[in-house]
């Protein structure tokens, strides 16, 4: 019976990996981990402000996160009260900012 445990421990460990591994294909190679999902709440000539739906570590919905529309990978410009999903936000001095956004889509990623 150890043998047996342990190969399904293993088995166990690869299907996480296959998950996590589909995971990142799915979300553009990011892990799933580093995005957060939020709603945008103003355009500006070169950023958008976005409120997180939920927590997220340290980030809460209170927390406006800003990135740069160079760094926006949609097609459009966002629009307010548009939602999507920020790449592994960073808190800074000024405050937090991502380094890329994308759309959601009914594709279910970008």
């Amino acid at each position: 019976t150890p043998l047996i445990n342990r190969t399904l421990k293993t088995q166990g460990f690869q299907q996480q990996q296959r998950r996590i591994v589909m995971k990142k294909l799915i979300y553009g190679g990011h892990d799933p981990s580093t995005l957060v999902e939020g709603c945008v709440a103003k355009v500006c000539d070169a950023y958008a402000v976005v409120y997180p739906k939920q927590n997220a570590g340290d980030l809460t919905p209170k927390d406006s996160v800003t990135f740069s529309l160079s760094d926006w990978r949609g097609g459009n410009v966002p629009q307010a009260q548009q939602i999507v999903i920020l790449v592994n936000p960073m808190l800074y001095m000024r405050g937090w900012r991502a380094r890329e956004a994308y759309p959601i889509t009914v594709q279910g990623g970008k």
